[in-house]
């Protein structure tokens, strides 16, 4: 008998021992050395109903190491089976379902890895059924210390080329480095995060024992946890070469309810100040994995595990998009070329905290089952509001779930160099395998005319994830009247920025227009000459403090919240303005910045004394993705527009201007 033998509790319904032939189950696995005994109460105390078998089940539950439960119609109406597996789940007792349909497995194990068995497969394939069972059970088992049962050092030695493994030992080594930087408070929650972390590579997966005769492989998708469910979120792998992808890093920052002052960083060389990652809103959701996960498949499902230094990565994954964020005349891949210093300097001045580790993270080391799978495509195009097509085909699904997870093949990085044929066939058995009905898949469309997309895109497309769907443009007889959300205001002032030569705005900080750097991009490229005039709340007035404690109460923000905005958007205009002036030949943006005080009840952004963009400002709330803008075009609601530029030229008048 192995030394490691296991003991097996049985919990089942007697209406299916015959059936399912539970008994020949575990006849067949008792024959295995890892299985020491199987407890089957049917046959170890000849009874056949429910009878006493309370001190049975008491012996067994104590004696065993897992679970076994065979999960149908039947079990919801036995108390002695509740009682058998909330006691073997209090004991911390590892349990397996064996389950007719997902439908009958008990809502606290629906996350678990799971045997399928029918009355048919029973009787024609017993062998397969009792094959996966043990699999299961050998993967709860301990195993003796020794570097054998580790399956990670294929990875290394049969899909990696050497390109690919010299630069992992350097993503491995930036990843110590940064570690051995970190305070200890932030080191130990880390650590409760990753356990595995720092032991071989970073790179490795966070769980140490893999399902055996189970095929896994890293690739690029995100995964994060959401009450629960898990969702799965890849690049397409048909988005255009010449343009970026739809940045994962910065949709996941706002799925977790975390925003990044770009802005801070316009026009530097290097950031002045630890960039924070500030806490917009508390979320449900958690990170499980940014950039890179383990994939396989386990009993026709879809298994994802994290990486060991998947903390660690998100960061630089942060510290890549903040780069590609802010950089004026980025192009792709410039971060692996000439902006690669920045790109450290950032990396190294991104505030990592103790909270953000504990409040961001979900546990790594765990297999977790996506039950919902989005892949991310774009395309250059007129802009259209981010679409999601729910994909019901069989076959187009396995196509575009094949392009989707191929895509770390097409990327750049020797970090992916790999054995091209070995993937192929992982991901082919992954593909032909899967029982599609366990995962509901679909595809975000995002149609952007610039290689960059803007801020406002991520919240469009956060929101389809959460809800299905975003609110559309208002169609019919008001189209051209009004349009809802931040995203269409910024927009229709970008698309236009190249023949402005008159801008003139009132805001009370303008984050979510001042925080894009394609506004400076577009006038970077765009009309030489510029009359900026901009009107910000006086941070220091009663009015300001007002509107904070109004409309910023509940981002739970901190005191003086808003005062450290407008200050900060303040001293952009003002650097962009000259790093344009002086960089960009023929460029001349003259601007004029003043503080107003009196309450703000109107947002107004005018174009070329032509065109007027409105928005009320409610009491307590800020300008978003349900603000409703109206359109006012001086040739057809002359009125209109003249009462409301003469209220801008009254309040710049009375306004106090900036030194």
């Amino acid at each position: 008998m192995d030394k490691w033998a296991m003991k097996i509790l049985f919990s089942f319904s007697s209406k299916d021992l015959e059936r399912l032939r539970i008994e020949d189950i575990a006849f067949t696995l008792e024959k295995e050395p890892k299985i020491e005994k199987v407890y089957i109460y049917t046959r170890d105390t000849g009874l056949v109903g429910e009878g006493d078998i309370i001190r049975y089940m008491e012996k067994a539950i104590e004696e065993c190491q897992v679970v076994v439960l065979f999960c149908t119609e039947h079990i919801a109406k036995s108390s002695p089976i509740f009682l058998e597996r909330g006691t073997s789940q209090y004991l911390g007792k590892t349990v397996i379902p064996v389950a007719e349909k997902n439908d009958y497995i008990p809502t606290l194990l629906k996350t678990r890895f799971s045997v399928k068995i029918t009355e048919e497969t029973a009787k024609k394939d017993l062998a397969k059924i009792v094959e996966e069972i043990y699999k299961l059970i050998i993967t709860s088992s301990p195993q003796e210390e020794t570097t054998e049962q580790q399956p990670l050092k294929k990875f290394d030695e049969q899909f990696l080329l050497k390109e690919a493994l010299g630069s992992r030992q350097g993503y491995n080594e930036n990843c110590a480095r940064y570690l051995a930087t970190l305070p200890e408070n932030i080191k130990k929650a880390i650590k409760e995060k990753s356990p595995l972390i720092g032991e071989e590579s970073f790179s490795y997966p966070a769980k140490k024992e893999l399902v055996p005769q189970t095929d896994f492989y890293d690739t690029i998708c995100s995964l994060v946890s959401y009450e629960g469910k898990r969702i799965l979120i890849m690049p397409s792998g048909k988005s255009n070469n010449e343009i970026e992808g739809v940045g994962r890093t910065n949709l996941l920052l706002r799925l977790m309810g975390y925003d990044i002052k770009y802005n801070q960083i316009f026009g530097l060389d290097e950031p002045r100040k630890k960039i924070q990652l500030d806490l917009k809103k508390q979320s449900k959701y958690t990170l499980l994995a940014s950039d890179m996960v383990y994939l396989g498949l386990v009993n026709e499902n879809l298994c994802a595990v994290p990486t060991r230094g998947e903390v660690i990565s998100f960061i630089w994954d942060i510290a890549r998009n903040i780069y590609r964020s802010s950089e004026i005349d980025y192009e792709r891949d410039k971060h692996r070329k000439e902006g690669r210093e920045k790109l450290l300097k950032i990396f190294g001045n991104i505030e990592l905290t103790e909270d953000f580790v504990r409040n961001a993270y979900g546990q790594m080391n765990e297999y977790y089952f996506p039950t919902k799978v989005f892949v991310l495509k774009r395309d250059l195009g007129r802009f259209k509001p981010p679409k999601v097509v729910k994909i019901k085909n069989i076959e187009e699904i396995k196509s575009k779930l094949k392009t989707a997870l191929l895509v770390s093949l097409k990327h750049g990085s020797n970090f992916w160099r790999r054995d091209e044929e070995e993937i192929k066939r992982i991901v082919n058995d992954i593909v032909q395998g899967l029982d599609l009905e366990s995962v509901e898949f679909s595809e975000i469309r995002v149609t952007f005319p610039d290689p960059r997309l803007p801020p406002y895109i991520f919240d469009d497309i956060m929101e389809i994830i959460e809800k299905g769907s975003i609110e559309e443009d208002i169609t019919g007889e008001q189209v051209n009247k009004f349009k809802v959300g931040i995203r269409y205001h910024n927009y229709h002032v970008y698309e236009r920025l190249a023949d402005v030569y008159k801008l003139e705005i009132l805001v009370t900080s303008g984050q979510k227009f001042f925080n894009d750097i394609s506004l400076w991009e577009k006038l970077a490229r765009g009309r030489r000459e510029l009359e900026l005039r901009i009107l910000f709340l006086d941070p220091n007035s009663k009015a300001a403090k007002e509107r904070e404690e109004q409309a910023y109460k509940k981002y739970e923000k901190e005191p003086g919240y808003l005062k450290k905005e407008i200050y900060e958007n303040i001293d952009e205009i003002k650097r962009m303005t000259e790093y344009l002036n002086e960089n960009y030949q023929k460029t001349n943006i003259k601007v004029k910045c003043r503080l107003y005080k009196e309450k703000p009840i109107f947002r107004m952004t005018f174009i070329n004394d032509k065109t007027l963009l409105l928005a009320i400002y409610p009491e307590n709330k800020r300008t978003g993705a349900k603000t409703k803008f109206f359109i006012i075009e001086r040739d057809k609601q002359k009125e209109f527009y003249e009462a409301f530029k003469n209220e801008y030229e009254r309040i710049f008048a009375a306004a106090e201007p900036i030194k």
